[in-house]
Formats: structure tokens, C-alpha cells, sequence
């Protein structure tokens, strides 16, 4: 997992070898970094729980054809519809 404009992180090499890359905002990697801190769970854990999630709604040919792309609609809804279960972007 990796922000658009910035690359890979220094501080989160990756851990899988050959896994999937994908590209979120820089808002949303800031708020898992948040939740991931908070929690004591990895960012990768929050986003594929948000990518299941998602998954079980849409077609998954989405995430096949753009994996970043769809990361970042099951982020960006996941988010929107647990926002009063996680801190706020304002905490």
C-alpha cells in the first residue's frame, strides 16, 4: 500500500514479496495511519477489511480490472459509512 504522490514509505516496507500494489490518497493513508496507531493493527488489516466489505456489494471485476482504483471507492465508503466508529480526521 503506498500514497499516490508520494511512493513507497520508508516506514512500511513491504511485507508480502509478490502482493498486490495499490495507490490511495494521501487523505486516506493518513487516516488509516490515525486508526492503524489507534488500534494497534496494521493499515493493511483496515483496508482489507474495507475491501471485503466493499467487495460483498460490487461486482469484483472492478477490483480485477483496477485494483487502486477500487481500493480507494472501498476506502473512501467505508470511511463515510463507519465515521462515528473511528477518530475524526480533526483528533
Amino acid at each position: 500500500m503506498r500514497k499516490e504522490e508520494f511512493g513507497s514509505s520508508a516506514e512500511e516496507p513491504e511485507q508480502f514479496g509478490e502482493a498486490l500494489r495499490i495507490e490511495i490518497t494521501s487523505q486516506q493513508f493518513q487516516w488509516l495511519t490515525k486508526q492503524s496507531r489507534f488500534l494497534g493493527i496494521p493499515k493493511q488489516q483496515l483496508l482489507a477489511d474495507a475491501v471485503e466489505e466493499w467487495v460483498s456489494r460490487h461486482r469484483t471485476t472492478e477490483l480485477v480490472r483496477d485494483p487502486s482504483a477500487a481500493a480507494q471507492k472501498a476506502l473512501a465508503e467505508f470511511m463515510w459509512k463507519h465515521r462515528d466508529e473511528f477518530l475524526s480526521d480533526d483528533d
